[in-house]
């Protein structure tokens, strides 16, 4: 798989870790002439599976209030790289891997949380870095404290 200039960060949330992520690789893991694609996945809710016309709904009031969230991250990280936003519905597994095969992404930054036997090996998290062919770099969940200590602007609750 040829590589390219896209640094992928696929979230789960608009959320302070989310955003500590999203600055942290915004402003250490990514190059002046990458193409950062932040990918927001939804998981499914029984509802949305049985009304189509609520999952469409939903997907456009979270795009809307993510391109917001990224607007004031990339602002604040003072970058100037294109950024291309990509919300989806479904498996986030299954849409991660579909995006590190199509995309071919030098680097794939996620963040992990702290549930679990092994702090910062989720089941996504750990499925996508044990599956890509590309680098990963996981940010453990304290990355946010470490974003918020070094003078970044929380989010707007």
């Amino acid at each position: 798989m040829a590589k390219n200039n896209v640094v992928l960060i696929p979230v789960d949330s608009v959320s302070e870790h989310s955003r500590a992520v999203i600055l942290h690789a915004l402003k250490h893991n990514v190059q002046p002439d990458d193409v950062v694609e932040v990918l927001h996945i939804i998981k499914p809710s029984l509802f949305a599976a049985l009304k189509t016309s609520y999952e469409h709904r939903e997907i456009d009031e979270i795009t809307q209030q993510f391109t917001g969230f990224i607007k004031d991250i990339v602002q604040s990280s003072g970058v100037s790289n294109k950024i291309s936003l990509n919300v989806l519905h479904g498996d986030a597994k299954g849409y991660i891997m579909m995006e590190i095969n199509e995309r071919s992404p030098r680097l794939v930054v996620m963040g992990a949380h702290a549930h679990g036997v092994l702090p910062g090996t989720g089941s996504i998290t750990g499925y996508v870095s044990q599956r890509s062919p590309c680098p990963v770099l996981v940010l453990p969940h304290t990355v946010s404290s470490v974003e918020s200590a070094a003078g970044s602007v929380p989010i707007a609750a």
